[in-house]
């Protein structure tokens, strides 16, 4: 018993540190959409320009921003309740779910015809979502033990 208890609890720490490593990354892409398409809305370099003002890659750096957005809520407030209350299975589909914030920048990007400059960013999240799912429904499959 004391082998699955701190088994359980070691997998336990591992979903809340990945989890806690993606709500960071949220954040930072939300800035980086943001900063970019901001900055260049108040510079005249003709290089920046195509950043703001309706160009498709501003409208492309608004759509991440909102989808960083959405996904750093979904993240930050319910993964992390659901983790804390057991509902392992809510806090999985969740971090599934924030992880289509990338899918969601790499389209607006491809939908405007340009590329990308979240392309790190958007990676990291698929990556880190990816692990913190994976490591969620391990504690799904062998939830922890009330001993």
């Amino acid at each position: 018993m004391a082998v699955a208890t701190y088994a359980t609890t070691t997998t336990t720490t591992m979903v809340l540190v990945v989890v806690l490593s993606i709500s960071t990354i949220v954040p930072v892409a939300m800035a980086d959409a943001g900063f970019i398409a901001t900055t260049c809305n108040k510079t005249h370099n003709a290089k920046s320009s195509r950043y703001g003002g309706g160009a498709p890659e501003g409208e492309a750096l608004r759509a991440c921003s909102g989808a960083y957005f959405d996904a750093a809520n979904d993240l930050d407030i319910d993964a992390h309740d659901s983790l804390g209350s057991g509902d392992y299975a809510a806090a999985s589909r969740l971090v599934s779910g924030a992880s289509g914030a990338a899918d969601t920048c790499d389209a607006a990007f491809a939908a405007a015809k340009v590329s990308s400059v979240m392309v790190d960013v958007d990676q990291k999240m698929k990556d880190r979502c990816g692990v913190a799912r994976d490591l969620i429904n391990l504690l799904i499959k062998f939830p922890p033990s009330d001993n």
